[in-house]
């Protein structure tokens, strides 16, 4: 996808666009997610306080268990 460089406003609307929740470890999303309600869902961790298998294990069980109403 190639997003990994690309501004948080091209993030958020690859996101709106393709209806796929973001997770981030970047701040700036925490202040976007409150202001704004169109996007599909932005899901959050902050920086190293959890290894790659809690992360994955706990968007795991996101997935399984909210619905895309529950996300915004």
């Amino acid at each position: 996808m190639g997003l990994r460089t690309q501004s948080d406003e091209v993030q958020l609307g690859f996101i709106q666009e393709s209806q796929q929740v973001l997770f981030t470890q970047d701040t700036d999303f925490l202040i976007i997610a409150s202001r704004r309600l169109d996007h599909p869902g932005i899901t959050y961790c902050k920086k190293r306080t959890r290894s790659i298998g809690e992360i994955i294990e706990t968007l795991v069980l996101i997935y399984e268990v909210m619905t895309p109403e529950e996300m915004v």
